[in-house]
């Protein structure tokens, strides 16, 4: 009796899950720290892998259940083992160069690092150039060191390309490129039209913004427009969004505008005290003010204080207020706002009386001096 379609998926799942995660760990330890030896351990897990996934009879299994139509979850995963296993059925020395030749350019990738300044830098440092270097000729060494891995790679990268051609055509596609969407699970027309309908949504909002970046790069490398060359920009390939900014598709809403009436408003607190309940005749007094400003605003106060007349030796009241004279006390004075309450003593606003000599009521002028 063969085998439902559960038990080929757990049977599957069982002896895959191990093998990739070895392969994952490999590829970790290869980015991490590129070493021959890492880079060795990588191709072996890696070659491990496919041969799990070329597993012929596994795949003949998975093949069988398929068509006779398994359904829910247990379908779902069939189909997944299907486009896994598919690209690998393969003659043996046709994967086995594939895999070679795939982890030894990736291998030569991350270990490569290019000139700048005459000394070796990576993508990381190259990128920190574009992204912050003023100095255009910086720029231009920082992105064509850049491209240098491409004369590194380039001949197993056309032949990685050629195998892989070679490879679908033998499974039935037109080349690598139709069987990676078909294993995937993607159409190859739906994806192009959507990328088409993609193009069409976009153009024009990303030219838009792209002129706007070009003028702002032409101002800050002193040069026009026409004369921008791709180390101008902050991304080797221009494949990511610059730091300036994304697309912004309606501008017309980037600003506002709203009025606010400002109010001004102070809670201004005046004391005035000789801090003494007698006066002694013919002996001056001086008098202290001061001024606590509750806030929430500092405020601009007017000294202004009345002469005094003496009912007797020992005592007076006030008469009409009149201002101090100007030699005396300022016109104005700034009180800063005191959230806590604080006191501020105004020094400037101090000033003394000389009491009469006599009982008798005497009005006294306004010529007080400042203590």
């Amino acid at each position: 009796m063969g085998s439902t379609g559960r038990e080929i998926v757990e049977q599957a799942e069982a002896r895959l899950a191990p093998v990739l995660e070895a392969a994952n760990v490999a590829w970790w330890d290869s980015q991490v720290e590129a070493t021959e030896d890492n880079a060795a351990k990588r191709e072996r897990a890696e070659l491990a892998w496919s041969n799990a996934l070329a597993d012929r009879d596994q795949f003949a299994k998975v093949e069988s259940a398929r068509e006779q139509g398994a359904n829910g979850d247990v379908g779902r995963c069939l189909d997944l083992l299907y486009g896994a296993t598919l690209r690998h059925q393969l003659p043996d020395p046709l994967r086995e160069r594939i895999v070679e030749l795939e982890t030894s350019i990736d291998m030569r990738f991350s270990r490569h690092r290019a000139i700048v300044g005459g000394r070796q830098v990576g993508d990381t440092e190259i990128k920190k150039i574009l992204r912050q270097s003023d100095d255009p000729r910086e720029r231009r060494e920082a992105w064509e060191a850049s491209k240098t891995v491409g004369a590194v790679v380039a001949d197993d990268v056309r032949e990685v390309a050629r195998l892989r051609n070679e490879a679908a055509q033998s499974l039935g596609h037109r080349d690598w490129y139709a069987l990676s969407l078909a294993t995937d699970e993607l159409d190859e027309g739906r994806l192009a039209d959507t990328l088409a309908e993609a193009d069409r949504a976009t153009a024009e909002p990303f030219g838009r913004w792209k002129a706007v970046l070009d003028e702002r790069l032409a101002s800050r490398f002193g040069c026009a427009v026409a004369d921008l060359r791709p180390w101008h920009h902050a991304d080797p390939f221009f494949q990511e969004a610059p730091p300036d900014g994304a697309v912004d598709p309606t501008p017309g809403d980037d600003s506002a505008t709203d009025t606010t009436q400002i109010v001004r408003r102070a809670d201004l607190n005046t004391t005035k005290d000789d801090f003494s309940s007698t006066a002694v005749a013919g002996q001056s007094t001086t008098y202290t003010v001061v001024v606590t400003n509750q806030g929430p605003v500092a405020t601009r106060a007017k000294c202004t204080s009345p002469p005094y007349s003496f009912r007797s030796a020992s005592s007076f009241v006030q008469s009409n207020s009149t201002s101090f004279s100007a030699d005396v006390c300022p016109s104005s004075h700034i009180v800063p706002s005191t959230s806590g309450g604080e006191k501020i003593p105004v020094r400037d606003l101090i000033g003394s009386k000389t009491s009469p000599t006599s009982p008798s009521r005497l009005s006294l002028p306004s010529t007080n001096e400042k203590q």
